[in-house]
């Protein structure tokens, strides 16, 4: 079994991409939160392209 791994950033109220730097088969397999709540693809966020998330509303300042 793989372990998870994990990409955390701290939100500036401005930033809507993040970069990640893991593999994965299905984009249903990554896995997004903000604060601990996880957040829905395609209404809360989307990817930008293979390895980059974009929020739809940039995550507040402070926010991991």
């Amino acid at each position: 079994m793989a372990t998870p791994t994990e990409n955390t950033y701290v939100g500036d109220g401005i930033t809507t991409l993040y970069s990640f730097t893991f593999p994965y088969i299905e984009p249903e397999d990554v896995k997004v939160s903000v604060n601990d709540v996880n957040l829905v693809r395609t209404t809360e966020y989307i990817f930008a392209n293979a390895t980059t998330i974009e929020f739809l509303v940039a995550p507040i300042t402070g926010a991991a």
